[in-house]
């Protein structure tokens, strides 16, 4: 009995360090296991990497998603829209003048093997260079005042010319934020403006007082409906145009021959 005890005590022990062994086993699986899953933020897409070599078919989205660490990872990228606001930029128009334009591009990316062939600093310093290459290319073959007026048009064929597949990049919309001539410029065209305005009050009060005159002299009637004129000499009815507008305060006739009430004009 005594010789058995040694024996006993070693068994005992043995199944002591066996039972520690599956122990620190399973809880080093557990501990391996767990650290195999990632996550990845909303809006978030990530790249299988296996030793540390991208798998272009092994693409994994927002979540928790588990690997095969150590030998596999996630390189993730931000595939929600992006709003890129580029700084302001010169062209001239066909008639040699120049405007001011301001842009900004809204791009998602849509294959991250294709992104992460290039840094994300070059994909927008690329689009930079894109967009004033095409927004001078649109405005070289325009005039000024068509320019103008032409923000979706211009934003829309700059997108087309900055489309670039070979970066993993959807260019969703360009939009023009402003379009500025030269300040120069701008004062000459307001005073333009200024002056066409002028010009067409001129030309629609001119027109109103020859159709006063030809009321007045019975040659016409102001209205298809409206009632027919006095049929005043055409001296006569000069004046009396003139006295309608306000424009004098002689009477040579009564005004209640004009056969004109407040509510005719």
């Amino acid at each position: 009995c005594i010789r058995d005890r040694p024996t006993r005590a070693r068994g005992r022990t043995n199944k002591g360090n066996t039972k520690m062994f599956y122990t620190t086993l399973t809880i080093v699986f557990v501990l391996w296991f767990l650290s195999g899953w990632k996550k990845l933020d909303v809006g978030w897409k990530g790249q299988v990497l296996y030793m540390g070599k991208r798998q272009p078919n092994k693409i994994v989205s927002e979540g928790w998603n588990w690997v095969w660490w150590p030998l596999e990872e996630i390189k993730a990228g931000d595939c929600r829209k992006r709003i890129f606001t580029l700084g302001k930029i010169e062209a001239i128009t066909r008639d040699n003048v120049t405007v001011t334009l301001g842009s900004t591009i809204v791009y998602q990316i849509i294959d991250l093997n294709e992104y992460f062939s290039v840094e994300p600093e070059d994909v927008e310093k690329g689009l930079d260079v894109a967009r004033t290459e095409a927004i001078r290319s649109s405005v070289r073959d325009k005039d000024l005042e068509q320019i103008l007026n032409l923000h979706q048009e211009i934003g829309k064929m700059v997108k087309i010319a900055i489309e670039h597949s070979d970066w993993g990049i959807d260019i969703l919309q360009v939009m023009i934020s402003e379009i500025l001539p030269d300040p120069k410029m701008a004062e000459t065209m307001a005073l333009r403006k200024k002056e066409d305005l002028e010009k067409e009050g001129q030309q629609t009060e001119a027109q109103h007082f020859a159709n006063l005159v030809n009321f007045f002299s019975g040659k016409e009637k102001l209205t298809d409906k409206g009632p027919a004129g006095p049929n005043l000499l055409p001296e006569l009815a000069y004046e009396a145009a003139l006295v309608h507008l306000g424009k004098t305060k002689q009477k040579k006739i009564a005004s209640n021959t004009f056969g004109l009430d407040k509510n005719t004009m």
